[in-house]
Parts: structure tokens; sequence; C-alpha cells
């Protein structure tokens, strides 16, 4: 099978992607901490999911739903339930699970993260054309189509 060299815009888009990650979890990290939140980006990003998902989640749906490590999202998970963010409740359908729930102090606390990132990426990205953003995101989609295992 006869592989073809990647153009050298992809490998940059890739790279530029990933730059542009780190540093947005750094303006985040910075805005939470000015407004004397003590939440990680990624505790954030565990707190949205609880929160945008229709149903409570196990761990391992966590794990899966994040495409993070188990333990790491263990670790997330044990901080934000002793800060009183989420709590371990039973499955009602099976004794054996335990389902991740926001507690109304993960709702608020999630409110007010969510808040300030929107007004964050208002800053950032605000001025920049709805036709550029809406074209970053069909080729964003269309690399992420390409990403798929043939299992997925």
């Amino acid at each position: 099978m006869e592989t073809q060299q990647v153009d050298k815009p992809v490998f940059e888009i890739i790279i530029s992607l990933g730059a542009l990650m780190v540093s947005l979890s750094k303006r985040v990290r910075i805005c939470f901490a000015n407004k004397n939140l003590e939440l990680t980006p990624d505790q954030f990003a565990l707190l949205d999911a609880l929160y945008s998902c229709a149903e409570p989640l196990t761990q391992t749906d966590l794990v899966n739903l994040l495409d993070r490590d188990k333990t790491v999202v263990m670790r997330q998970t044990d901080t934000l339930e002793k800060r009183g963010f989420l709590a371990r409740v039973v499955s009602p359908k099976d004794r054996r699970r335990k389902l991740l729930m926001l507690t109304p102090e993960g709702h608020n606390i999630h409110a007010q993260a969510q808040g300030l990132v929107e007004e964050l990426l208002a800053e950032l990205f605000g001025d920049v054309s709805p036709q550029a953003l809406n074209d970053l995101l069909r080729g964003v989609k269309e690399l992420q189509g390409k990403m798929k295992s043939p299992t997925e």
C-alpha cells in the first residue's frame, strides 16, 4: 500500500490546533484564578460533560466521553466530590453501578465557570468573522472525520 506524503498545511494545522488548545487552557486557568474560582480547565470540562448529558453518567462513561485516562478522571471526580460539586449515587437499574451527578454547588460553580469561559471566548475571538469561524469549523470537522478508526 502506497502512502501519500502529508501536505505541509495539514501538518501546520494540526500543530497549530494543539498549540491553540494549550494556549486556551492557560488563558482559562488564568481567568479562573483571577476570579478566585478554584477550578482547573480539566475539572471544568468534566463538570461540563456531566451538565451537558441528559442522564447521569458512570465514571467509565465519563472516561469514554472525555477520552481521558481512567486514573486521571478518577482523581478529578474524587476531588470534585470532596469539594461538594458532584455526588456518586447508586444506579436504580444496577446497584453495583455508581452514577455521577452534579450537586447544587456543582451546578453553581459550573454556571460561574461557563460564564467566564464565554466572556473569554468573546474577548479572544469576538472580532473573527462568522464566515471565518464556520470555514474553520468545517475544516476541523473534516479532519476529525479522517481520525475516526474503522471500529468507531
